[in-house]
């Protein structure tokens, strides 16, 4: 293969590579997406309150007890969380699958999150929940 084939196979890959790592740092995903959720959490969730969530949340809210990684929302723990983030890229993907895989486990989220929750902030990566009358 001639070498300028590989060389302009080279500088292909690296303009995608620059261009993707430029649209994102143009997007400022963290400062708009994720830090009005966890400004949220850090002016509601006070004293005992108990976040369930992805672990990332933990950066910002730091690494305590009461922020809880658990995408089954207490179904085998036990816990009852005050505030519930589905990030659309775990929580959101896995919830659904378990309607097939753990029927129980769905039931147990849709009621759950129907009867006793509702929303407080949605943003393209997250939906924070709040349990009424909270």
């Amino acid at each position: 293969m001639p070498r300028w084939v590989l060389v302009a196979g080279l500088v292909v890959l690296v303009m995608v590579q620059a261009a993707t790592t430029g649209r994102r740092v143009m997007q400022r995903a963290y400062a708009t997406i994720y830090l009005p959720v966890t400004g949220y959490l850090q002016a509601h969730a006070q004293g005992n309150s108990v976040v369930m969530g992805s672990a990332e949340l933990a950066f910002q809210l730091g690494y305590v007890d009461s922020l809880v990684d658990d995408q089954r929302l207490g179904f085998r723990s036990g816990k009852r969380p005050n505030f519930i983030v589905i990030d659309k890229n775990r929580y959101a993907e896995w919830i659904p699958q378990y309607e097939q895989r753990e029927p129980e486990t769905y039931r147990y989220i849709h009621g759950m999150m129907e009867r006793e929750f509702h929303e407080v902030l949605e943003n393209s990566a997250y939906q924070v929940y709040a349990r009424n009358g909270l």
